[in-house]
């Protein structure tokens, strides 16, 4: 601390200032800026201004360390911010006049100072923090970046931000280094977390716009947990908590004053095409293209001079169609840069049904359909430059409708249309037949639904369509009825945007509750929230994408995501339980120490309303960790009480009881021991067996003075 070295009793739950056998060292009195242990259980202790002392914790033998402008071999300054030992056990200590490395043998030390005239050199004399990664050693400095130092060739690459750089260092006052196994976590004061690995650093900064982004940009500290989570200190944000596997979904959104951001508007559509490109459809934001290898966006808003895109699909010519909310079609030639419009003409029957489009499709044969709302379903003719409307003849009974929202063709040649209110149609177009499937409220096994978003078939040949309110659909070819999904089977909830199937059994769902992941066979859920990096809750119809990688893309109201799906890990560990308070009457009990160290606890009869809480300490989308307890001697079965953390009883009798809580992570991996306390009522004074022995002997005494008088 600012006023000493303090340590902590861990048994008597109390802190001793360290005092120095040797007054002659006032060690309590100083400003205490750094600590570690070595190997050899020495203490080594940075003060601000006093230089560097090293304790003998087996002999409390203590050497002092300060810096001489005469002794070349002494510390670098006195001003000691950071101490680290390395792999080789070498104790490297940063000061705010440089770097020292202390030489155990020789007892000495080698300074290393920051040459204006060397630019290979140190590249400041404030040194914050150090930490080793890759074979090299990693120093911080308070305003001039990171530094990265080959000991062999005593020569440094140095790490600056760039304002216009995204993978630069988030900033150049680094105050923090963490090495891990992956990487090295920067701290930094001016401009948040930053992560590198393989020559890149990934920023983590706070946005008001995320509620799970880090709440301050000012890092203090950060610490790794035996769980591999975060503990981050910041200036004025207290502590934040975050764990990188629950970070498996990469995030882009739009960032007001940034150029190379996500354009504004809400996502509406995504594409893929054949050189890898992602193009994005957005809602009040035209269009951008996404280079995904570089994570460079090219806002396009004012290109085509286009305000809302709805569908986007490239065609096996390179020809990119694109539906927009009012404008009709753009068709792009891609490879000469040419576009086309189609838009409605009310004189021509042969042009566009309307000029608002929410999906474009192109079949096995190269046949482009498009669904509008409105005008229903268009199938586009290559060789005559024109659309054949179904509608009329093409639709003696209707059954299509105005308002198509997803076209898809199943293994077997035949077109699924699905629109909004009036089911899903299936075309035979070889013997031109229509077969419509509806909502029958009186019978379980019809189409749950009567507004099909989204139709996909997965690996194993069976279709599936997303409704609006009636879930996930499966439709059984032998018998032409639906099994349907809701979140009876745990979907987050009934409105199911976008399908796409991951060749693993497993179909991902966006919906306006986060995304799922759902096993249709063995009907195993796992449902994501904003909580585990989701763009939002909210998702969108016809913004999704499976790219020729596997990689996953789901648009929504705040930019999208993208991720493999083998890369969205499940949390395995198992969670430490923890009874955190114990309350009478709704007031905690006081205690002389810490609640964790109590395993029994004594009431009297009139303290028998209390109440517990509890926590599992995993910290990876803590939200939704679940809990279950028993109070043995009244609870006859466990209670699993969801996310719930406390439990109250009132009114129990005098006796022993003893109170078990047990709980899971996010993933449902619980911790079956958990924990336990000891809890005794004591009963009144006149039900203690002395009190009842006593009275007894008051009334034989009683009745033996009547009788003998």
């Amino acid at each position: 601390t600012a006023n000493g070295l303090n340590k902590f009793k861990v048994d008597e739950e109390i802190f001793r200032r360290y005092q120095s056998p040797d007054s002659s060292i006032q060690l309590s009195d100083k400003y205490i800026s750094a600590l570690i242990e070595d190997d050899e259980n020495n203490l080594w202790v940075g003060t601000w201004g006093s230089g560097l002392f090293k304790i003998n914790l087996r002999t409390g033998k203590i050497i002092h360390y300060i810096y001489s402008t005469e002794d070349q071999n002494s510390l670098s300054g006195n001003e000691v911010r950071s101490i680290f030992q390395d792999s080789k056990k070498r104790i490297w200590i940063g000061t705010w006049s440089g770097l020292s490395v202390y030489n155990k043998k020789e007892n000495l030390f080698r300074r290393i100072i920051h040459n204006p005239a060397d630019k290979n050199s140190l590249s400041s004399n404030q040194v914050t923090s150090i930490c080793e990664a890759f074979g090299y050693i990693w120093i911080g400095t308070y305003e001039n970046g990171l530094n990265k130092y080959d000991p062999a060739k005593n020569y440094f690459n140095h790490y600056f931000h760039k304002p216009n750089d995204e993978k630069s260092i988030s900033g150049n006052q680094v105050v923090s280094l963490l090495s891990v196994e992956e990487g090295i976590w920067i701290g930094t004061f001016d401009g948040g977390l930053s992560f590198y690995n393989n020559s890149h650093f990934t920023p983590y900064e706070h946005s008001k716009n995320n509620p799970t982004s880090i709440n301050d940009n000012s890092i203090i500290s950060i610490y790794a947990d035996n769980l591999g989570a975060l503990w981050i200190g910041t200036f004025s944000g207290g502590i934040n908590i975050f764990d990188p596997r629950g970070n498996q979904f990469v995030h882009y959104k739009s960032i007001p004053d940034n150029s190379n951001s996500l354009g504004d508007g809400v996502i509406r559509s995504i594409c893929e095409d054949k050189e890898g490109i992602i193009w994005l459809g957005l809602r009040n934001g035209g269009l951008t293209k996404f280079y995904k290898d570089t994570n460079q966006f090219e806002n396009l808003l004012g290109l085509l001079n286009i305000k809302s895109v709805y569908s986007i699909m490239q065609d096996r010519n390179e020809n990119l169609w694109i539906g927009t909310d009012g404008d009709g079609i753009i068709k792009l030639n891609q490879k000469n840069g040419k576009y086309v419009y189609y838009k409605n003409d009310p004189e021509n029957p042969s042009s566009l049904s309307n000029n608002f489009v929410m999906t474009i499709y192109e079949d096995k044969s190269g046949n482009i359909w498009v669904g509008t709302t409105g005008g229903g379903l268009n199938r586009y003719d290559k060789k005559t430059d024109s659309f054949t409307r179904f509608t009329g003849s093409y639709d003696p009974d209707k059954k299509i409708g105005k308002n198509v929202w997803s076209v898809y063709e199943d293994k077997y040649g035949e077109i699924w249309i699905g629109t909004w209110g009036v089911g899903v149609t299936k075309l035979d177009l070889k013997n031109f037949k229509h077969t419509r499937y509806l909502n029958d409220k009186d019978d379980t096994t019809s189409l749950s639904n009567n507004t099909v978003f989204c139709i996909t078939e997965d690996s194993k040949g069976n279709l599936f369509m997303g409704t609006w309110g009636g879930g996930l659909n499966m439709y059984q070819r032998s018998s032409e009825n639906f099994i349907s999904f809701t979140d009876k089977e745990g979907l987050p909830n009934n409105v199911i945007y976008g399908i796409i199937d991951d060749n693993h059994d497993n179909l991902w769902l966006s919906t306006n509750f986060g995304l799922c992941r759902f096993n249709p066979y063995t009907r195993v859920v796992k449902n994501y929230t904003e909580a585990d990096g989701l763009q939002s809750n909210e998702f969108n119809q016809g913004a999704f994408c499976l790219s020729r990688s596997g990689e996953i893309y789901f648009g929504g109201i705040n930019g999208f995501n993208r991720f493999f799906p083998d890369s969205i890990k499940e949390n395995k560990n198992i969670p430490p339980v923890l009874i955190t308070n114990f309350k009478i009457f709704d007031k905690p009990l006081v205690l002389n120490k810490s609640f964790f160290g109590i395993n029994e606890i004594t009431l009297s009869y009139s303290e028998n309303y209390f109440s517990l809480e509890f926590a599992a300490l995993d910290f990876t989308n803590s939200s939704e960790n679940k809990y279950g307890y028993k109070l043995e001697g009244f609870d006859k079965e466990w209670i699993y009480s969801g996310k719930r953390r406390f439990a109250s009883y009132t009114n129990l009798d005098p006796g022993e009881y003893y109170f078990r809580v047990k709980g899971s992570n996010n993933d449902g991996v619980w911790n079956e021991e958990g924990s336990l306390l000891k809890i005794i009522i004591n009963p009144p004074f006149w039900q203690t067996w002395w009190f009842r022995i006593l009275t007894i002997f008051l009334i034989a005494e009683l009745f033996y003075l009547l009788y003998r008088y």
